[in-house]
């Protein structure tokens, strides 16, 4: 049998300068982390892909007075959907103007098929098209209003509309 050696090391004390010292690199180093985490996932983060930068360009040029209304949607988008519930009278409280004008821009930005415009009891929610311009990042843009299943009353139109928003951009909704 080997005979255990019993050696007792002593750590060396360390003065307080030289605990400070460690102490604030520590501190450094968690900031530096959670910088690079902030950085990585920024709080209030808004993707605009290629398509989003045309559409972007198509409404400056073919609805402009609708380009703050669009802007705010895009900003205020619920990252889990793709879209933004609002009362009209609040849209034209924010923005000055009265809610026929907000409805005229609502118009325009349809007709540009660059929001779908869904019931939702006594107000609207109004979607976006992820392909375009999204809230929070790729992981969770299965979840969009336009990548789900919506439910829809007997007439079916928000489905179909859905579709034909789909369709012309070369992807096919589901049934």
């Amino acid at each position: 049998m080997h005979p255990q050696i019993q050696t007792s090391q002593k750590m060396p004390q360390m003065s307080p300068y030289e605990e400070n010292y460690i102490n604030c690199r520590y501190q450094d180093e968690l900031k530096i982390a959670e910088i690079a985490q902030k950085r990585k996932n920024p709080p209030n983060f808004t993707q605009v892909t290629s398509a989003g930068w045309s559409i972007l360009n198509k409404i400056s040029e073919n609805a402009p007075r609708a380009f703050r209304l669009y802007s705010f949607f895009a900003e205020n988008l619920d990252p889990s959907c793709g879209a933004v519930i609002c009362d009209q009278k609040f849209l034209a409280d924010r923005f000055g103007v009265g809610i026929r004008t907000i409805q005229r821009w609502i118009s325009d930005l349809e007709d540009l098929n660059a929001l779908i415009k869904i019931p939702v009891g006594q107000t609207y929610a109004y979607a976006l098209d992820p392909l375009q311009v999204w809230k929070g990042y790729n992981t969770s843009k299965d979840y969009a209003a336009f990548n789900a299943r919506t439910l829809t009353d007997k007439n079916g139109e928000i489905n179909r509309r859905l579709r034909i928003m789909m369709s012309e951009r070369g992807f096919t909704a589901p049934v």
